[in-house]
């Protein structure tokens, strides 16, 4: 009896009346840990039975599926280490292990880092994104950002994943959560073309004395900022990829600009080794580019080129080398030798887009601007996706919807130069518009009534038809200037019959008439 009382009870321990304790040794964990799954169950000691009997099936059934159940006792902190450094699984450099460090550390792992993985469910992941939901930005001084959250359910995705295929887990929660949350559709900020304009021009009016800075230390200043800044509005590259400039990567002769290599400003710490060209500094490291496609050859304007000539001149005289393996960007000041922190970029545009009160965008902003000004101009976006670095056209075209608009503007002006405008065509004639203008009857008395009634939308009558014919003249030589010197032609002391002769002339191949438009429609 006592046997038998023993083999009922195995793995579960009385802890006072009505609270029993479930002990299963599962064999050990892969850092060689005993893994041991406990719970504990309120309620009568059949209750502990029946949960230690469910808890063993469902072992039994996942050992039967291939899945490593000792290794289900991780936590989701341990897990996540483990994904960090796994270099079989997925390689991540220093930049993308420090974004996942800042979401796990600041959104995750202090709700779920201590949970064994086998007990995160998706309403435990919910409960995370509506938290996240509540945080205001001490950046933006706004909640966060529905993209923020959808990366952090990436992040929080990406680790499960990892645990299915290390056979520690078959199930993740991230793939049930219900409402999945979704990116902003807020549209980057960027200059448009005489934003971009203005930007350039007032780098020639940096400012020539500084407190505490001697003007020759602001001089060398300056022609840095204006040389990157116009590198910047001119390239599109990305803030590190400038950064990763040599003297040897600018082809003088075919004004071409060789992108081979990014400086990031990151603890060296971040990184392996082998995804490491050059340890700059502690805080400074030179790395492959992002993708195969990001390392590109681009052709420059003359004025960057002329900004770099006096550039390197100043450099020279400053007492540096700037030879061809020298990083491009150095400091100035004699007291930091090396090479420019690009974060000093970034306070400079600050700098310089509050002293003259320009639109605040990012440094990476000019990135965004550069690419659709290139898309305004009409330049095919799968040569704009190549200039950027992108590693597909479906890149550009996600981010610059606000630019593909514009092109299809530039599509619908082109469609209708060349087919024309038969609506318009067939409500106006040259013939009605000089008669309108010259204040003349060179077209039948009903097609100039319809006209005007087309061109100010009111039906003509006799009391209103002189004022509604005034209002049509008035408004043909104010929006239309190219009429005005038609009127002094049709104005002049000239036969009647050679008027009329220019005007069926003109009526025949006059093309600006299509672009005439009703008053409401401005």
């Amino acid at each position: 009896m006592k046997d038998a009382k023993n083999k009922r009870l195995k793995n579960i321990i009385k802890i006072r009346d009505d609270v029993y304790e479930i002990q299963i040794s599962n064999g050990y964990r892969d850092d060689g840990k005993r893994d041991r799954i406990t719970e504990t169950v309120y309620g009568t000691e059949e209750d502990a039975i029946n949960r230690r009997d469910e808890i063993k099936k469902d072992l039994k059934e996942k050992k039967e599926k291939g899945i490593n159940t000792s290794n289900d006792g991780y936590t989701f902190l341990e897990v996540t280490k483990l994904f960090l450094v796994d270099k079989k699984y997925g390689k991540r450099i220093g930049t993308t292990k420090r974004g996942y460090k800042n979401y796990l550390n600041n959104y995750i792992l202090p709700e779920i880092g201590m949970k064994k993985i086998r007990n995160i469910t998706n309403e435990d992941l919910e409960k995370i994104y509506d938290k996240m939901s509540k945080i205001v930005s001490k950046r933006t001084n706004d909640t966060l950002s529905g993209t923020t959250i959808k990366h952090a359910h990436a992040i929080i995705k990406t680790i499960f994943n990892y645990a299915i295929h290390k056979k520690w887990t078959f199930y993740n929660p991230a793939e049930f959560v219900e409402n999945t949350p979704k990116s902003d559709t807020k549209e980057r900020d960027y200059y448009d073309h005489d934003e971009i304009q203005v930007a350039l021009d007032l780098l020639e009016k940096m400012p020539m004395h500084k407190n505490g800075v001697s003007d020759k230390m602001l001089q060398s200043q300056n022609i840095r900022f204006q040389t990157a800044i116009t590198i910047l509005f001119n390239s599109g590259l990305r803030k590190e990829e400038l950064f990763g400039l040599k003297w040897k990567d600018i082809k003088w002769n075919t004004h071409v600009f060789e992108i081979r290599r990014a400086v990031v400003s990151i603890d060296s710490n971040e990184f392996d080794e082998e995804d490491v060209i050059e340890f700059i500094t502690p805080q400074l490291v030179c790395k492959e580019l992002k993708n195969d496609s990001s390392r590109r050859n681009i052709t420059m304007p003359t004025v960057c080129f002329d900004y770099l000539t006096e550039y390197r001149k100043d450099q020279i005289n400053l007492g540096l080398l700037a030879k061809d393996d020298d990083y491009i960007f150095q400091n100035v000041r004699r007291n930091l030798v090396g090479v420019w922190n690009p974060n000093y970029l970034t306070k400079e545009w600050g700098e310089f887009i509050e002293r003259f009160s320009l639109k605040k965008i990012t440094v990476h902003d000019i990135r965004h601007s550069h690419a659709t000004d290139l898309l305004s101009m009409g330049v095919p976006i799968q040569d704009v996706s190549r200039r950027l670095g992108h590693s597909d056209v479906a890149t550009t075209l996600k981010i610059y919807t606000h630019s593909n608009m514009e092109q299809d503007k530039l599509i619908a002006q082109k469609l209708e130069e060349r087919y024309g405008n038969h609506f318009i065509s067939s409500k106006l004639s040259f013939k009605v518009i000089a008669s309108i203008i010259a204040d003349e009857f060179y077209a039948d008395e009903n097609e100039i009534i319809n006209a005007i009634n087309f061109i100010t939308g009111e039906v003509v009558n006799e009391e209103n038809k002189a004022s509604l014919f005034l209002s049509c003249k008035n408004y043909f030589l104010e929006q239309y200037s190219y009429l005005e010197s038609i009127t002094l032609f049709l104005n002049k002391e000239i036969q009647d019959d050679k008027k009329k002769s220019f005007i069926d002339l003109i009526n025949n191949i006059s093309k600006n008439l299509s672009n005439i438009r009703p008053m409401n429609s401005f």
